[in-house]
């Protein structure tokens, strides 16, 4: 007993002596609590998701593939068509408005125009 008590603290001493503590990952740890059935279950699931995304996407593409129409729009006349019509607005003089709205406050372009020849002047 007295000999295991000195080889006890003999180990407590280099114990103490030694300056290296390792840090250990918890991520690490908390994966191997899984059991190698469960992870491995846990990784089949994930493959077949990615199996099933994958063949999802196959299959839009091939249908999308198929289609070669492809109309040419002009974004002009597509803005025209969603403004409202101003007849169905009520006017500002049956509002009863006196003063004219001044909407040119938010315009901020202002165009650079040259001058005019002579000899297009009256």
């Amino acid at each position: 007993q007295e000999c295991q008590r000195r080889q006890q603290k003999v180990k407590a001493q280099e114990v103490a002596d030694c300056s290296f503590r390792p840090n250990i990952n918890t991520r690490h740890q908390r994966k191997q609590k899984l059991s190698a059935t469960e992870r491995l279950y846990m990784m089949g699931k994930d493959r077949m998701k990615e199996r099933e995304e994958t063949r999802q996407q196959y299959e839009n593409w091939k249908v999308w593939s198929q289609c070669t129409f492809q109309p040419e729009t002009n974004a002009e006349i597509n803005r025209a068509l969603q403004t409202k019509a101003k007849y169905n607005q009520p006017s500002q003089t049956s509002r009863g408005a006196t003063e004219p709205v001044d909407d040119t406050r938010e315009c901020t372009f202002q165009p650079v125009v040259n001058a005019l020849p002579r000899e297009f002047m009256s």
